[in-house]
Parts: C-alpha cells; sequence; structure tokens
C-alpha cells in the first residue's frame, strides 16, 4: 500500500542542489532555504489550496544538532500546522549517510507519532508534508501512514529536490 498520494518536486536532486541544500542543512545556512519559499508557496495556493500543511519533523537530537528544522523553515512564515513528533532512531545514524536499501528497510520502524492535541483534529482532513529532499520516499511515506491510520483524508508531499534513481 502507498500511503502517499503524490509527491511535487521543485528540482531534480543534482549535485549544485545538494551543495546548496548541503550548506543549507548542515551548515545552518538559513537564508539558502529562503531562495525556495516562493515556489513552494505558489504551488500550496495553486495546487494544494485545501490541504493543511506540515513538515517533517526532526527528532530532538537532531534538532539540537542544528537548531532549526530544515523542512519547517522553508515557509515557516506562512504557518505550518506541526501535528507530528518524531523519536530518534536506534542506530543515530544520519539518513544522508544511509544506502537505498537501509532507507526503504525503515519503513518497518516508524519513527513519527502525533501531538496528542492533534489526534481529535486530523480525521477528515488533507494534509500535505512538507520536506527539503525526497530520496526514497520513505520518510514522507511513514510520516503519511502516521497521519492516515489516525483518519486524514489523504496525504501529499512537497519537497524541493528529488532524487532520480539512476
Amino acid at each position: 500500500m502507498d500511503y502517499l498520494d503524490e509527491n511535487v518536486s521543485l528540482y531534480e536532486y543534482n549535485d549544485f542542489l545538494k551543495t546548496l541544500l548541503s550548506h543549507y542543512k548542515y551548515r545552518g545556512d538559513v537564508a539558502i532555504g529562503h531562495i525556495f519559499t516562493f515556489s513552494l508557496q505558489e504551488i500550496i495556493c495553486t495546487r494544494f489550496n485545501d490541504y493543511i500543511v506540515t513538515a517533517i519533523p526532526l527528532s530532538e537530537k537532531r534538532m539540537k544538532e542544528r537548531g532549526f528544522n530544515q523542512a519547517e523553515e522553508l515557509i515557516k512564515r506562512s504557518g505550518i500546522h506541526q501535528c507530528l513528533t518524531r523519536t530518534d532512531r536506534k542506530d543515530g545514524r544520519k539518513q544522508s549517510k544511509k544506502t537505498r536499501y537501509e532507507r526503504i528497510s525503515l519503513m518497518k520502524e516508524n519513527p513519527f507519532n502525533l501531538l496528542e492535541a492533534e489526534k481529535s483534529f486530523i480525521k477528515g482532513k488533507k494534509y500535505l508534508i512538507l520536506d527539503d529532499i525526497y530520496t526514497t520516499g520513505v520518510t514522507v511515506r511513514m510520516a503519511a501512514k502516521t497521519l492516515l491510520e489516525a483518519g486524514a483524508e489523504r496525504v501529499s508531499s512537497l519537497t524541493v529536490a528529488r532524487a532520480i534513481k539512476g
């Protein structure tokens, strides 16, 4: 079963975007993320205007390391309805350091939960999950699964970049 209706990405994940998003995400250059804000907002307004926008949350460990949530920061000023939490994975390794096979096998271990106060709000709503990079789709699919199990009508995702299998 595919928990995600669709993913829309602004760009293909190429070497230029890899460098750009690395500076944004790992070196804390938050201003870089804002160059994507207008395009993301335009897609939200035209294609997903009746969806509730939420962002992939970071685990506490990653939040302490980075100091900001890269997915949330992309359209922070537009208002994101945060309804998910994320627990640390047992192995503690970053997604970017895992192989495609390792990422896909993570579907067995969903790190996402709902904020307690959100549980009664989700039923029958459409959600758009915002993230920076779509590599295998495992992250957004696990978040979508959590929302659908709570009664969301449908879930899609919007990312800055999507890796194309080669």
